[in-house]
């Protein structure tokens, strides 16, 4: 039960699918599977940070929650700011980093770091496995149990995002993704806004 409702969580669009689709169109294939595994580290840093306790912690303590929520809200902007860039006519970034993405470790780390800051920054995520895992360990569920459990998210989680990444191979997926590229990184970006004011708004009303 509690795995299928992680799927189903994970496979509602949000930033983490979003920086996956927005690897593979402007970077590589590559930087896309690298970014998929960034996101599903982080999201097993959050399941041990609320079995740990520490999810608690941070419920308790709003000021952490409005610190996580701003620093998610800045690397939402930085990859707006990034996106316009790119839609505004500098082609030469965006001609030099598929070739050093294949190739390169800077970009391949640059893009599991991302990944993982876009999952481990977004606050909802410690509020979501709180619900998730709080009910199982209120019930005092054996350590085999939570351990199964944990090990079910941590494969869907690992599976899910790299499907996403590996989604150019369904036939002509990635040739329309490079063909409307221009325009999926307009629609890409307006995502990222709406899930930046959406943080917004959740930080006024917390005050």
């Amino acid at each position: 039960m509690l795995c299928s409702v992680y799927f189903l969580a994970a496979a509602t669009p949000g930033p983490s699918q979003l920086f996956i689709l927005e690897q593979l169109v402007l970077r590589s294939k590559r930087d896309a599977r690298w970014g998929a595994l960034g996101v599903s580290l982080g999201t097993m840093i959050w399941v041990f940070f609320v079995i740990a306790g520490l999810g608690q912690l941070l419920s308790a303590w709003p000021e952490a929650r409005r610190f996580t929520a701003l620093l998610s809200i800045a690397l939402l902007f930085f990859f707006v700011v990034r996106n316009l860039r790119e839609i505004l006519g500098d082609r030469s970034e965006a001609k030099s980093t598929p070739q050093t993405g294949a190739s390169g470790s800077a970009t391949k780390n640059s893009s599991f770091v991302q990944g993982l800051l876009v999952n481990l920054l977004n606050p909802n995520s410690v509020v979501f496995f709180m619900t998730l895992f709080a009910p199982l360990i209120a019930t005092g569920i054996s350590r085999l149990e939570l351990g199964l459990s944990v090990a079910g998210v941590a494969l869907i989680s690992l599976l899910w995002y790299q499907l996403i990444a590996e989604s150019w191979r369904l036939s002509g997926f990635y040739e329309f993704l490079q063909k409307h590229s221009l325009q999926l990184r307009l629609i890409v970006s307006l995502f990222y806004l709406y899930w930046a004011a959406r943080l917004v708004l959740g930080l006024v009303e917390s005050f």
